[in-house]
């Protein structure tokens, strides 16, 4: 009974043939691409990026019910409706690939300058 249930759990790694040692820095992981892109959701007078991470966080942790309301409560607030997350995607979504474009060229530039430093 226990192994069906085990079976059935979203976090179960095995569920997914994963290896338990392949799950135990997600969290960490999730940080670093986050930190890795937050640039990305800032402009010269805001920054959004905290809704990048709090989407990101419910997506992945909730297993039911996902959507903007729901991700909010659980992840930012009780209190929180979803509408800031909400007006955050639908902006981000027009904007994102111009904002990674940049994103990616300035990682570029900055990878090639870090390997010329080695030379």
């Amino acid at each position: 009974m226990f192994e069906a249930i085990e079976k059935l759990d979203v976090f179960n790694p095995q569920r997914w043939g994963l290896p338990e040692e392949a799950v135990l820095d997600l969290a960490d992981r999730l940080r670093r691409t986050w930190v890795r892109y937050q640039l990305c959701f800032k402009t010269k007078t805001r920054d959004t990026s905290q809704y990048a991470f709090a989407y990101l966080q419910g997506l992945l942790t909730m297993e039911t019910d996902r959507n903007f309301a729901n991700i909010a409560r659980r992840v930012i607030d009780l209190d929180d409706d979803g509408q800031n997350l909400q007006q955050f995607i639908r902006r981000t979504i027009s904007l994102c690939p111009i904002r990674l474009g940049r994103h990616r060229r300035s990682l570029t530039r900055s990878r090639s300058r870090s390997v010329n430093d080695l030379n």
